[in-house]
Order: structure tokens, then C-alpha cells, then sequence
């Protein structure tokens, strides 16, 4: 019955090993001792050793002093019972960075409630990371070239509300951005100007076309006139609406 008993976690430990060690993440579980008692192949790559390599050794001697100190806030947190989630960086050989991000889930025995220890799973989010960078630089860009063009601009509503608007667009019609904020495009449009506006964007929105120029007269808030050339063209949503 014993030897049935070990045969069988044998191939539960063989199991295990072979889905986690197909997994693109790592995994591993510390001891409540922290000694490492399982790290799948990605986890023990991490420290460019085999795993019999690194099992049975304390969190102390296999983690480098600095990121130690940086998990070591989290490590109590799951000793206690709570799940823990952080995002760290780590420098690679290279000189590059990878984002990983790591959750630290608790075992925690039935009867009594003692933790026995906890499971690390480590997921590579470098390429999101990347990704985001990239979007919010790009968008920091766009704010930049917006507010100090030379030209005026603004983001408007369907319904002819100004959404934003740049300093060099309050300049040419005199008003500031919270009153240009609080008004339409038609209130300081001339009149005679304004059907023709309409009907372009009425083209827009019926996808007839996809941006239009004009002359056109905007009503200075001192009351004189201004000519201005004027492009517009249609934003749409993800879901391809206007």
C-alpha cells in the first residue's frame, strides 16, 4: 500500500511538472520556511540553474539582496494568509529591461488555518509594458503638438460642441478655453457661412467623405469678422461610429 501510495505522487509530481514546465510563465512554491520546494523550467532558468539545483535552498541565499528587499514586504503578506500581486523590473544582461508580474497565492492548510506556504506564479508582461509606453508617449506627443501649434486646433462633438481646444485656436477668435468650451462651433460661426459648414458635415457623418476644406467666417468676441481656411476631418470609434 505504501509503495502504491508512492508510485502514485510520483506520477502526480511527474504531471505536474510536465504542465508547468510547458507553461510560458513561471512557477514555483516556497516552503512557509522559505526554502524552494518547486520551480518548474522557466523558474530555474531565471537563475540559470537546473531546478534539483535550487531546490531545498532559502529565499535568502537564492535571491539577490536587492530584489529581496523589494519582495520581502510581499512574501510576509502571503506568510500571513493574504494573496499578494506586484509588477517588478528586472535588468537583463543586455542592458534591457523585462516587466514581470507576480502573484503570490497562499496555501493554507484546511485544519487550523496554518500557511504551509505559498505558490509564485510570474508572469512576463514586458511586451504589454512596451506597448502601453509606447501608446502613452505617443498620446503625450499629441497633447504636445496640439497645445503649441501654430495653427488652431480643437476636437469637437457631433453635436458642434468644442471638446478641446489649443491656445493658438482661442487667439484667432479671441475667446478663452473655458468660454470656447462652453459653446458650439455654430454660435460663433457666421450665419450666411454655416449651411455650407452643415452640409459638409452631414457628407461626414453619412460617409460620403472622409474630411473637407473651406473658407469660411468665424465672429471674433469683439465682434469683428475672421476668415479662416478650415479642415475637418472624422474621428471614429473602435466600433467604426462617428
Amino acid at each position: 500500500e505504501r509503495k502504491r501510495a508512492a508510485e502514485q505522487l510520483a506520477r502526480s509530481e511527474r504531471m505536474v511538472r510536465t504542465v508547468t514546465d510547458g507553461l510560458p510563465g513561471m512557477v514555483a512554491y516556497w516552503t512557509a520556511g522559505l526554502h524552494l520546494a518547486f520551480a518548474n523550467r522557466s523558474y530555474s532558468d531565471w537563475f540559470g540553474r537546473l531546478a534539483e539545483e535550487i531546490i531545498g535552498v532559502h529565499f535568502d541565499e537564492l535571491i539577490e539582496p536587492g530584489r529581496r528587499g523589494r519582495e520581502l514586504p510581499f512574501v510576509q503578506g502571503a506568510l500571513r494568509g493574504e494573496p499578494q500581486e506586484f509588477e517588478s523590473t528586472h535588468e537583463r544582461p543586455d542592458g534591457s529591461m523585462v516587466y514581470h508580474w507576480t502573484h503570490y497565492v497562499p496555501d493554507i492548510a484546511e485544519e487550523g488555518g496554518a500557511v504551509r506556504g505559498f505558490f509564485v506564479l510570474i508572469s512576463d508582461v514586458t511586451e504589454r509594458r512596451l506597448a502601453e509606453r509606447s501608446v502613452t508617449e505617443s498620446e503625450e506627443r499629441f497633447r504636445s503638438a496640439f497645445a503649441f501649434a501654430g495653427i488652431g486646433m480643437a476636437i469637437v462633438a457631433l453635436d458642434g460642441h468644442f471638446l478641446k481646444v489649443n491656445r493658438s485656436l482661442c487667439d484667432i477668435v479671441g475667446y478663452n478655453e473655458d468660454e470656447l468650451l462652453a459653446i458650439r462651433f455654430q454660435e460663433i460661426t457666421l450665419l450666411d457661412d454655416l449651411e455650407a459648414d452643415l452640409a459638409h458635415i452631414g457628407d461626414l457623418l453619412a460617409g460620403r467623405s472622409q474630411s473637407y476644406q473651406m473658407e469660411k467666417r468665424y465672429r471674433h468676441r469683439a465682434g469683428r469678422i475672421v476668415w479662416v481656411r478650415l479642415t475637418v476631418s472624422l474621428v471614429r470609434g473602435a466600433d467604426g461610429s462617428p
